[in-house]
């Protein structure tokens, strides 16, 4: 659009009330360092039609610039009504923001949609000789644009515009508060590889297994699906694919390719006075309804689902009450990310609008590739990730993104010694951040560091304890001031404040809304996991088994590491519904592996009753002996999806040397055979995928007879599908194709094919 082109739309708001206002509007917000506009016109507008708030960053001042509109062209004998109007404007004081400040005006912008004459500029001048008079005509609305609100020249709304501002500012400067390493590029991103698992139609063949899981493309994915589950666990790059895919979605040029609008929020703020209301999408969304209407797609993009502790039926209802509210808003869509749903696969929560993916963790060539990356960004020596490509450590860790960044910020600091776990991982990061080894991090005295450890303690209970993501400057400093006032210490609040939120970024301030931030969940969960140590004071209980609160027993455990009463007392939990159940079954092995000094007669002893409740949760389910999410699928069905966890889950070397024991107790456990049977198929699975075949080897030298039709076909299929060379197991491969060649058709079609259900 050519110079003359823009003036002339500018010039054809001629309606100052109906044009002009909502144009200016948005057009404010657009300027820089303006950090709050209010809409004045009207009988108490006291000469001015916006009052504006401009923020100096730097002496930390404030503006209050009062905005007089005109949509007329300004003559010579006008400039008295404004001089009056301008007067009116400095001279009162007014009240703003809903009554909460009182304030004088500054300055004034006298702005009009066409030109100020000659004559009206010079008469202007002499009258407004002394005062801070800006005027703003077309033209210069014209380079203003330009350079702050170039959308608007494409045709985009002011609405639109406006908010794509927003939500890009917003995911901009979150990347910067929650990026963990200071050195680095808050936009780094490696993609991550998304995948669905579909459930339906499989009949257990390699060919098959291809079309179980299918590799997805996330910005296609988004574009295609109307609720997306996006799950993955800590640490794997959930929220940064979130604000990765908002800025996308923001760009000018994708946005009017697809006409998708991104809205960034957390699920926190779907939460009113404690109860969850569906509303709240409505009211993030700030679009009038015919601009609504003109979308593709309205994009929720919803984080931390997984941090508000919630039982899993509540979590469910809440993701059906969102689906029932976009099936009424027929271009809205979800996408909604969490952690520790991957059990639930089933027809309540991954049907109709609503559909499950998960982020994969990273392979060994692609975690190699990350740190690549990241050593590259940080100007590290290429021998730091030769070391570390040998190094046990790598094949221990998750493979996250969030432990190679922690690692590389370990060997920007030149870390002499290699963690072993996880939780040591995290352990080592805090101290080096909190400068424990190292005086010139800031830390004078071991007295400091002990201090700001502490303090950081209580500050991660607030945290969890309430369950909230931010803290206001008032409670933040309170929790500070009252650990140092009971207390003869002789260190300055300020010292403790720059620790933790200049030197280690464990917390970041908000300036603009006065709040302090955790730049990364994982760190809250694993200080308030380290308090509890300190006197042992996280009972083993059932909130083990909710997602909110799983990461913080396992930092527990791996913090304590030599834990196997603890782990005993977690094992003989009795869940009391079947999310719990899967949970336990699912997520007790990270609480096995984080125990690594954990006598491993422990492990011998106690696995195979994990697996002996997973068995019988199969039975009651494919049996109806109990109401299931998962009864909506077929037998066989259900059966891969609890196989294929239980590998994910415990096809650890660390598992594989008590197999041979699990295998037996097992046996002789006092249980029916149905039940032995189904829990050595499940480890078996496990086994073949560390190459221990004791299990199989017992269930045919044992049980043969008594196999029945489902484990025969999941047997069929793991043989099929698993490399195995032991001639004593393969040689059962065609007594299991004789025994299905033999079934009857209904059967086959009953388990494979009909809802337990």
């Amino acid at each position: 659009m050519q110079a003359y082109q823009k003036e002339r739309k500018i010039k054809e708001m001629t309606d100052e009330v109906m044009e002009m206002h909502p144009f200016l509007k948005d057009f404010l917000r657009m300027l820089p360092n303006v950090k709050y506009v209010e809409y004045t016109h009207g009988q108490s507008e006291f000469g001015a039609d916006f009052v504006v708030i401009i923020e100096d960053t730097t002496l930390a001042t404030e503006t209050y610039v009062g905005v007089v509109a005109k949509a007329t062209q300004i003559k010579q004998p006008d400039i008295d009504g404004i001089v009056r109007q301008v007067d009116e404007c400095i001279k009162l004081p007014r009240i703003i923001n809903n009554g909460k400040k009182k304030i004088n005006i500054d300055r004034v912008w006298m702005i009009t949609t066409q030109d100020f004459t000659e004559n009206a500029k010079t008469k202007a001048s002499t009258y407004f000789q002394g005062k801070s008079v800006q005027i703003i005509d077309a033209e210069r609305i014209v380079e203003l644009i330009d350079k702050h609100y170039p959308d608007y020249w494409d045709g985009m709304s002011t609405e639109v515009v406006s908010l794509l501002q927003r939500v890009r500012t917003k995911v901009m400067e979150e990347d910067k508060r929650y990026c963990l390493i200071p050195n680095l590029d808050p936009a780094f991103f490696i993609e991550p590889d998304v995948y669905r698992v579909n459930k339906k139609d499989h009949d257990y063949s390699g060919s098959d297994i291809k079309k179980i899981i299918e590799n997805v493309n996330v910005y296609e994915l988004v574009r295609k699906e109307r609720f997306v589950i996006l799950e993955a666990p800590m640490g794997y790059g959930k929220s940064k694919l979130l604000r990765h895919l908002a800025q996308y979605y923001c760009d000018s040029e994708v946005y009017k390719e697809f006409r998708i609008l991104p809205i960034h929020l957390k699920y926190t703020e779907m939460f009113i006075d404690g109860a969850f209301s569906i509303a709240c999408l409505d009211e993030c969304c700030m679009l009038s309804p015919e601009e609504v209407k003109k979308h593709a797609r309205i994009l929720f993009l919803i984080d931390g689902f997984d941090e508000v502790s919630e039982t899993i039926e509540d979590k469910i209802e809440h993701i059906k009450l969102m689906e029932a509210f976009i099936k009424v808003k027929s271009n809205y869509s979800i996408v909604l990310a969490t952690r520790g749903l991957r059990a639930f696969a089933d027809s309540s929560i991954d049907h109709g609008l609503v559909k499950k993916y998960e982020i994969k963790s990273l392979s060994f060539a692609k975690l190699i590739v990350f740190l690549e990356k990241l050593c590259s960004s940080l100007n590290l020596k290429d021998r730091i990730l030769e070391d570390l490509k040998q190094s046990h450590l790598m094949k221990e860790l998750p493979q996250s993104p969030i432990a190679a960044i922690l690692l590389a910020r370990l060997f920007e600091n030149n870390a002499k010694d290699l963690p072993s776990n996880l939780p040591e991982l995290y352990g080592m990061y805090l101290e080096l951040i909190l400068g424990k080894w190292d005086i010139d991090k800031g830390i004078e005295s071991p007295r400091e560091y002990e201090t700001v450890q502490a303090i950081l303690y209580k500050i991660a209970q607030k945290f969890i304890d309430t369950q909230i993501d931010y803290l206001t400057y008032d409670e933040y400093s309170a929790i500070i001031n009252e650990y140092l006032n009971a207390r003869n210490l002789d260190i300055d609040k300020s010292k403790i404040d720059e620790i933790i939120c200049t030197r280690s970024g464990l917390l970041v301030k908000d300036p603009k809304a006065n709040t302090v931030y955790y730049s990364h969940r994982t760190f809250v969960e694993y200080l308030y996991a380290k308090s509890m140590t300190m006197d042992s004071l996280l009972t083993a209980d059932s909130r083990a088994f909710n997602i909110a609160w799983m990461n913080i027993f396992y930092f527990y455990i791996g913090i304590k590491k030599d834990c196997g009463k603890y782990l005993s007392e977690l094992t003989a939990i009795v869940p009391s519904s079947e999310p719990e159940k899967w949970l336990k079954i699912l997520n007790i092995s990270n609480f096995y592996l984080a125990g690594i000094n954990t006598p491993y007669s422990f492990f011998e002893e106690n696995i195979y009753k994990i697996f002996l409740e997973a068995a019988s949760l199969y039975k009651s389910i494919v049996k109806k002996e109990t109401a299931s999410f998962f009864s909506g699928l077929p037998q066989l069905v259900i059966l891969w999806w609890m196989q294929f966890l239980i590998k994910e889950n415990y096809g650890y070397k660390f598992f594989k040397k008590a197999i041979e024991t699990t295998t037996l107790l097992i046996d002789s456990a006092e249980v029916e055979d149905d039940v032995k049977i189904i829990g050595l198929f499940l480890l078996g699975s496990v086994g073949m995928r560390l190459e221990e075949y004791e299990p199989l080897r017992y269930l045919f030298s044992k049980y043969k007879e008594k196999i029945p039709e489902d484990i025969i076909i999941g047997l069929k299929g793991e043989l099929k599908n698993e490399n195995v060379i032991v001639e004593e197991i393969r040689k059962n491969d065609k007594w299991l194709e004789r025994r299905i060649r033999g079934m009857h058709k209904e059967l086959l079609d009953e388990i494979s094919k009909k809802p337990v259900k």
